[in-house]
C-alpha cells in the first residue's frame, strides 16, 4: 500500500508540473493574473483518462469560447485542458456559484496569483466570496490515499466467473495464448501490460512460463487475479501490482503481451515505450483493426461506446477507448528490432500479432 501511495504522490507531481510549464509558457506570450489546477488532479482522484483542468485568469480574452481556446493552446502540453476567465467573469462566476470558479477556492491548487483570486473574491457578493482553502503547487499535505475505483470493477466480476470456467475469459485472448504458444513459452517469463483478472498471464505459467507478471489499473481486477492464481496453485510465479503501463517502471520479460489495452489509451507511446523496453524475445498484442470497412465499423463503435461513457460520466469516471492506427504500432515494434511472426484478423474486429527478435 505504501508503494500505491507513493506512486500516486509522484504521478500527481508530475502532472502538476506540466501545469506549471503550461502556465509558464502561455505566460511568456501574454500576461497570466493568475491559474489553478482544478478538478481531479487538484482532488488527488486523478485516473490515466483525466485531463490537466487549469483555471487561466487573464485580461482581453476572445470571447467566443473556440477562439479563447484556440488562444489559451500551448504547444506540447499533454492532457492540459484551460479554461479561461477574464478578472470580471470570474467575479459574476462566483456570484452565480459556478462550479469551476468555486473549485478554485474550494479545491484548487493554486499555480499564480494567490493574491489575485483572493482580491477578485473580495469583489465577488458577500455571500458569495470564498476563501482560498487549498495549498499552492507546492503543498505540505497529499490527499490521503483511498482504493480507487476504476471504470474496469464493473467487468471484473463477469470476467471472474468465465475464468472459473476456462482458462481465458475472451476469444481473442484465447487466439493470443494459442499464438504465444506456437511461439514458444516453455522455460520464458511473461510479462502482462494490462491484465485485467492475469487469466492470459496464469494461461501461459499452465503451457510452460516460468514465471508472469502483471500489471493493471484496477485494484479489484489485481485482487481478483491474485485470487485467481491462489485457486490455480501458481502464487509462487505470478505476481499481481495495480500500475499504469506507460508511467511504471516495468520489469523485464522474455515475453511482453498486450491484450486489448492499446485501445484504452489516448496517446500509446509511452504504453509502447514502456512495454517494448522491457521485452526480450517476444512481443504480442491485439488492438482493434483500424482499417478498410471493418476499421470504419469499429470507429463507429468506438464513437458509440464513448457517447454512453460520457453520459455515463460519473460511473466511468472519463473513460474512453480508441483506435489507433495498427500499421503505425506495426512500425514502432518493428523498430525495436523486432519482426513478425505472426499477423491476423480475429473474432472479425480484432488485430493480433507476435514478433521476435
Amino acid at each position: 500500500m505504501v508503494e500505491i501511495v507513493e506512486r500516486r504522490r509522484a504521478e500527481r507531481e508530475r502532472l502538476l508540473a506540466v501545469a506549471r510549464s503550461y502556465v509558464d509558457r502561455l505566460g511568456s506570450r501574454m500576461p497570466v493574473l493568475a491559474a489553478a489546477v482544478v478538478g481531479s488532479v487538484a482532488r488527488g482522484d486523478f485516473n490515466v483518462w483525466s485531463d490537466i483542468d487549469v483555471v487561466v485568469v487573464a485580461e482581453d480574452l476572445p470571447e467566443r469560447p473556440p477562439e479563447r481556446a484556440s488562444f489559451l493552446a500551448v504547444p506540447d502540453a499533454p492532457g492540459v485542458q484551460p479554461i479561461g476567465f477574464t478578472p470580471e467573469e470570474l467575479v459574476r462566476a462566483l456570484g452565480s456559484g459556478n462550479r469551476l470558479a468555486v473549485a478554485v477556492y474550494e479545491e484548487g491548487v493554486i499555480v499564480e496569483g494567490v493574491d489575485v483570486f483572493r482580491a477578485l473574491s473580495d469583489r465577488a457578493q458577500p455571500d458569495r466570496r470564498r476563501a482560498i482553502t487549498m495549498p499552492s503547487v507546492e503543498p505540505e499535505h497529499e490527499p490521503e490515499h483511498e482504493p480507487e475505483r476504476c471504470c474496469f470493477d464493473d467487468w471484473v466480476d463477469g470476467w471472474d466467473r468465465k475464468a472459473r470456467k476456462k482458462d481465458t475469459v475472451a476469444g481473442v485472448t484465447a487466439s493470443l495464448l494459442a499464438a504465444l504458444v506456437e511461439t514458444g513459452l516453455a522455460q520464458r517469463t511473461v510479462l502482462d501490460v494490462g491484465c485485467g483478472i492475469g487469466d492470459l498471464a496464469l494461461a501461459t505459467l499452465a503451457r510452460g512460463a516460468t514465471r508472469a507478471d502483471g500489471f493493471d489499473l484496477s485494484e479489484k481486477a489485481i485482487e481478483q487475479a491474485r485470487k485467481l492464481a491462489q485457486d490455480r496453485g501458481l502464487t509462487e510465479r505470478a505476481t499481481f501490482d495495480v500500475g499504469d503501463g506507460a508511467t511504471v517502471d516495468l520489469p523485464a520479460a522474455d515475453v511482453v503481451v498486450l491484450n486489448r489495452v492499446v485501445c484504452c489509451y489516448p496517446d500509446a507511446d509511452g504504453l509502447l515505450e514502456r512495454s517494448l523496453a522491457a521485452a526480450g524475445s517476444v512481443y504480442a498484442l491485439t488492438a482493434p483493426v483500424s482499417r478498410g470497412p471493418v476499421g470504419l465499423f469499429n470507429r463507429a463503435q468506438v464513437r458509440f461506446n464513448n457517447l454512453y461513457y460520457r453520459i455515463r460520466k460519473k460511473k466511468y469516471g472519463g473513460f474512453r477507448t480508441f483506435i489507433h492506427d495498427v500499421d503505425r504500432i506495426d512500425e514502432r515494434v518493428r523498430s525495436a528490432g523486432f519482426h513478425p511472426v505472426r499477423r491476423e484478423r480475429r473474432r472479425v474486429v480484432w488485430d493480433l500479432a507476435v514478433y521476435a527478435r
